[in-house]
């Protein structure tokens, strides 16, 4: 003699309502980033003629990126980030020969970068 089981009264499990389009469409949602939150690639290119000034400026910059020639630090930053990092080197900078320069990159051309000779190793955003 065969005995019909329900299994979901047996285990307890009830059936599942089905879900709703919106509910469905959660995965896919673009979840939009803050401006503060979004990262970006700045280049900052510097021309410092006093040499103690320079390596302050390096050191400075090394706590925020990583250095990819002489003069040129390749920085991933937030926006609250890059300004903390722009009032600090324009305290520094005082002398009207000395120059810092900022070259900000969005995260469709960081890929786009291309690099020739001896360039180091960067991490992409």
């Amino acid at each position: 003699m065969f005995v019909a089981v329900d299994f979901e009264d047996v285990l307890g499990i009830w059936p599942a309502r089905p879900p709703s389009p919106v509910a469905l469409l959660k995965p896919f949602a673009r979840r939009e980033r803050s401006v503060h939150n979004r990262r970006m690639r700045y280049v900052v290119a510097y021309d410092i003629r006093s040499d103690t000034l320079r390596r302050r400026v390096l050191h400075l910059l090394k706590n925020y990126g990583m250095p990819v020639q002489f003069s040129v630090v390749e920085c991933d930053l937030t926006y609250p980030r890059f300004q903390k990092l722009r009032e600090q080197l324009a305290a520094m900078i005082t002398g009207r020969r000395d120059r810092v320069s900022f070259y900000a990159q969005c995260e469709g051309c960081v890929p786009r970068t291309d690099r020739l000779g001896a360039a180091p190793k960067v991490l992409d955003l």
